[in-house]
């Protein structure tokens, strides 16, 4: 995700000067998007005459990636891509600098380098690409386990004060829905037995642009950058309502089946998170939906004319009836 960056190759140069990465022979864009700046990198230690004269040069390629502030440094970054390298998954690594440290600062922007993952995003994911997503959020969930976090910020307060902060930039029609929607999800958040529900450090953001698949399987997750302490159900959730559709964006529940049930081999569901899934799937593209709009309307967005983030009618239409219907799911295939 990636807000606007016009980053030149001096600009470049003097970022990698901190690093013993050779100079940079080459940058494209990686992302696109609100928050971040996502950029390839080809660095070389050797100089450009000496890199014109061979059939094939020595080269390294690199992730930069720029923070939009001080505030989407997540201090989680580290240990969780240390914890899933030990575990074997496919996670890129962190680069120190200089100074030893993961991470520095570029125009008031924290800035940090990672090696880069090869592969590529899939659109039309098969059952095979949505199992590989379920077993690498099982594993994931359980590597990071002991890690201690700032809680998700998108509970039920949250939801509330993003619903009234929208209102005037939304339909009256999508603002009734939006209400009912937020009101019922903050309802089920305050029950007792979603309270209790398994937690921990969840990714928050394992859609499509978010990992890389190459002919053996899931090659890499990207962007650690909105992990938090949170229901693994959450995470679970916002992996299915992007991976699990078919080609008109509905749910494809051969999909869910698979991703689920992959998830389910390595770490089982409680019978409270099968009952809650549907509901925690409205509550996962609320949360989308509203984190769209805000960057829409972001100060440094004044510029361009506000336009609506299409489908939350969709959204909310869709989910609130029961769309995956995972319990009758799992019920009907009782191997999985």
């Amino acid at each position: 995700m990636a807000v606007s960056s016009n980053l030149g190759e001096k600009q470049l140069q003097t970022i990698f000067s901190d690093y013993d990465l050779g100079e940079v022979c080459g940058y494209w864009p990686a992302s696109s998007g609100g928050q971040n700046t996502n950029l390839y990198i080809t660095t070389s230690t050797q100089n450009k005459k000496t890199r014109r004269t061979l059939a094939f040069p020595d080269t390294q390629n690199f992730v930069l990636t720029l923070l939009d502030n001080n505030n989407c440094l997540n201090p989680l970054l580290s240990p969780i891509l240390t914890r899933c390298s030990k575990a074997g998954l496919p996670a890129a690594r962190l680069v120190a600098n200089k100074s030893g440290s993961f991470h520095g600062v570029f125009q008031n922007r924290p800035v940090f380098v990672c090696t880069r993952l090869q592969g590529r995003h899939v659109f039309n994911p098969t059952r095979n690409q949505c199992a590989a997503i379920g077993r690498f959020l099982a594993r994931f969930h359980i590597a990071n386990s002991s890690l201690q976090a700032e809680p998700h910020p998108c509970n039920a307060e949250w939801l509330e004060h993003q619903r009234l902060r929208i209102q005037g930039y939304i339909s009256h029609s999508e603002a009734d829905l939006l209400r009912d929607a937020s009101s019922g999800i903050g309802a089920m958040l305050r029950r007792n037995d979603v309270q209790n529900l398994p937690a921990g450090v969840i990714h928050a953001d394992l859609r499509r642009d978010n990992a890389l698949f190459n002919e053996r399987g899931l090659s890499g997750a990207l962007d650690f950058c909105q992990a938090a302490q949170g229901f693994w159900l959450f995470d679970l959730a916002v992996a299915v309502n992007d991976w699990c559709l078919d080609d008109e964006d509905k749910p494809d529940r051969a999909k869910l089946l698979a991703l689920v049930s992959a998830y389910k081999q390595i770490r089982q569901l409680t019978r409270e998170e099968v009952w809650y899934f549907d509901l925690f799937a409205l509550y996962a593209a609320v949360c989308c939906w509203l984190n769209r709009i805000n960057l829409a309307i972001r100060p440094h967005n004044a510029s361009t004319p506000f336009k609506c983030p299409p489908g939350f009618h969709r959204i909310a239409t869709l989910h609130h009836s029961p769309s995956f219907g995972l319990s009758e799911l799992l019920s009907n295939n009782p191997g999985a």
